[in-house]
């Protein structure tokens, strides 16, 4: 499935890191074909890190914008450039869009969509679950995935408890990142909540439901509606952000430490043997 094909996702975000650093007609026609390939691993994962693609560069043009390093020329220039990059992976994306746009669930009301007891279960995520393991399986009787099987239905969106241990320590480098790293990780957490603010196994508050960036996304753009299905599967963003953070959690630690070349090889392979442990939950 798609979730086995994660490739595309850090080599299209480094192409955007590549593309802010040196926004040419070339680097943008790159940015275009990377997003083209993510998107044949799965549309919803092109979707995404065009998504990503838009909110690096309005951070990055705020950021530079309010130090004064930009002027409005230059704003506008690169929202052209990211606006090829965009035409070119549209243009590559066509046959696939076109074939896309004739299906049933493009065409659905993603209201009635929201409010199928799986979508419920899947595009619905409790935001209590990121503080700790989401992998129950969706076994109920009410629920039929296949006439014939009975299907387990995994969902994992907890990275575990070490990720965001290291991760968080990570943020004490976070100066060798751009900033838009932050933005791109919460907005698509935020994303990956799904249609309403979820807390508890409850989304009605005093008899309303509070709207999140799916509604918004999916009520402008009607080609978004099968992915509120799987609003789930937007946390891979944050949790390739989440990664990067990791690393340099590893790399602060060695340092904190002050290894050498042997101790830092058994502590590799302690952090390798943890995140098994933490991930058998």
């Amino acid at each position: 499935t798609e979730i086995a094909v994660l490739l595309w996702l850090p080599l299209c975000f480094i192409q955007i890191d590549r593309w802010l650093k040196n926004p040419s007609i070339l680097q943008s026609v790159l940015l275009g074909i990377a997003l083209f390939f993510s998107a044949m691993s799965s549309w919803y994962y092109g979707v995404y890190l065009g998504m990503a693609a838009i909110v690096a560069t309005g951070v990055h043009e705020m950021i530079e914008w309010w130090k004064m390093r930009i002027s409005v020329e230059y704003i506008m220039k690169l929202s052209g450039k990211l606006t090829l990059a965009l035409l070119v992976f549209v243009f590559l994306m066509m046959p696939m869009a076109m074939q896309m746009h004739r299906s049933e669930r493009v065409k659905g009301n993603w209201k009635k969509m929201s409010a199928m007891p799986l979508v419920v279960e899947k595009a619905n995520p409790d935001v209590k679950e990121f503080l700790g393991p989401w992998q129950r399986p969706m076994n109920k009787p009410n629920i039929v995935l296949h006439p014939d099987v009975k299907i387990a239905y995994p969902f994992c969106m907890f990275p575990g408890f070490l990720a965001f241990v290291l991760g968080i320590l990570g943020l004490r480098r976070r100066s060798v990142l751009p900033p838009y790293y932050l933005a791109v990780l919460f907005f698509f957490l935020i994303l990956s909540l799904g249609p309403w603010l979820k807390i508890g196994g409850h989304n009605t508050f005093f008899s309303f439901k509070i709207p999140l960036l799916t509604t918004a996304v999916v009520s402008v753009w009607k080609d978004f509606t099968p992915a509120i299905v799987h609003s789930y599967r937007a946390i891979c963003v944050s949790w390739l952000v989440l990664a990067v953070f990791v690393a340099l959690g590893v790399e602060q630690l060695t340092r904190m430490l002050d290894f050498g070349w042997v101790r830092q090889s058994v502590l590799s392979m302690a952090l390798v043997v943890l995140v098994m442990a933490d991930s058998l939950d």
